[in-house]
């Protein structure tokens, strides 16, 4: 019990870390885009490749302004 105790706080510390916000807004990017592949494929097939590098600056960027406050 204490090996899987250790093994899911080490998942933790290191996808959420310091940062839940961050964590948090990736899933949800990841989550809506796969929606929108779902949903449109022959179109979001093309734009995924722009769009989320985009989008993962701007939760990035989301993330440093909150940090900055």
């Amino acid at each position: 019990m204490r090996f899987i105790k250790g093994f899911a706080a080490f998942w933790y510390d290191f996808i959420v870390g310091d940062s839940w916000e961050l964590a948090v807004g990736i899933l949800g990017l990841l989550i809506a885009l796969k929606l929108f592949d779902s949903a449109l494929p022959s179109v979001a097939d093309p734009t995924l490749y722009i769009l989320m590098p985009i989008a993962v600056v701007a939760v990035l960027g989301v993330s440093l302004a909150r940090a900055e406050r």
